[in-house]
C-alpha cells in the first residue's frame, strides 16, 4: 500500500471518529452506505475470559462479540463520512 492511499484512508477513519491504534493491521474494513455504518476489526486490550465483550460506546450503541479469538472483536460505527469514490493507489 503506497503512503498515499494509507494517509487518506486513515484520515477517513479518523474523520469518523474511528480510534486508529485500536485497529488491527490486516483489519478489514467495510462502509455500508446503505445501513450507515463502517464495520471493523479491533484489537482488545483486555478480553473477556469467556470471548464475550459487551461494551456500551460513546453513541450509545452495544457492542457484544463472540470470537474464537478473545483478542479481536468486530464493531459498527456510524458512517459519519463516507469513503472517497476512489483512494491513491
Amino acid at each position: 500500500m503506497s503512503p498515499e492511499r494509507r494517509e487518506a484512508i486513515c484520515a477517513w477513519l479518523i474523520a469518523n471518529d474511528i480510534d486508529l491504534a485500536e485497529i488491527l493491521i490486516n483489519a478489514q474494513i467495510i462502509e455500508d452506505q446503505t445501513a450507515g455504518i463502517i464495520r471493523y476489526d479491533v484489537r482488545l486490550r483486555e478480553p473477556h475470559p469467556d470471548g464475550v465483550l459487551v461494551e456500551r460506546l460513546p453513541n450509545g450503541q452495544r457492542v457484544i462479540a463472540t470470537s474464537v479469538d478473545p483478542r479481536r472483536e468486530t464493531r459498527e460505527v456510524p458512517l459519519l463520512v463516507p469513503a472517497s469514490d476512489r483512494f491513491p493507489a
